[in-house]
């Protein structure tokens, strides 16, 4: 499975494998640790086994984020989001907020999905969970977090974080053909 991580392919909500325009990836190696904790936030991880009694605060998150972003594939995420490897639920001041969706591929990580619902943009969730979570694999001994598919310009977040990489026949760094490519889509 690793080797088709690093061959630019994504493993979608159906299982199988399929080429994507210019997925990208974190190198750990290559990052420092930045993720500065806030009290504010609660944020259990969970195993395939521990979702409980937090499956209905995570779909409502899932259902929030598809409607807010005027996605259409719902609810192949709601039929399969339980095979996830991990779960990390957000709790904003004790409110469950967001979720990532994380899936292990030998000693590589995938951030398959993310979900907030916009209930208080000003919190950047996204920002957040993300420097959290390369931190928190980082510190686990993980040489990659990989970011999926890019999607257009509004993938240009991606670049901000060190260890940025984008696959295009081969894994490369340089953000500005990174933005240019996304911006041709």
């Amino acid at each position: 499975m690793q080797n088709l991580l690093a061959e630019g392919y994504v493993e979608s909500w159906d299982y199988e494998w399929k080429k994507v325009f210019a997925p990208t990836r974190i190198n750990l190696n290559k990052r420092k640790l930045q993720h500065k904790p806030d009290k504010n936030y609660s944020v259990p991880v969970f195993e395939k086994s521990g979702y409980g009694h937090h499956i209905g605060p995570i779909e409502s998150i899932i259902k929030s984020y598809f409607k807010y972003k005027k996605f259409n594939n719902v609810n192949a995420v709601l039929e399969n989001w339980t095979y996830s490897d991990q779960v990390h639920l957000y709790m904003y001041k004790e409110v469950s907020s967001a979720v990532s969706l994380i899936n292990f591929y030998d000693n590589d990580v995938e951030g398959s999905q993310f979900c907030w619902d916009y209930k208080q943009p000003r919190l950047r969730l996204g920002h957040y969970s993300l420097q959290r979570e390369l931190d928190f694999y980082k510190l686990r001994g993980y040489k990659y977090l990989y970011l999926c598919e890019s999607t257009g310009p509004e993938d240009t977040y991606k670049t901000q974080y060190d260890g940025f990489e984008w696959f295009d026949n081969e894994w490369k760094t340089d953000t500005k053909a990174y933005i240019h490519k996304i911006n041709s889509v």
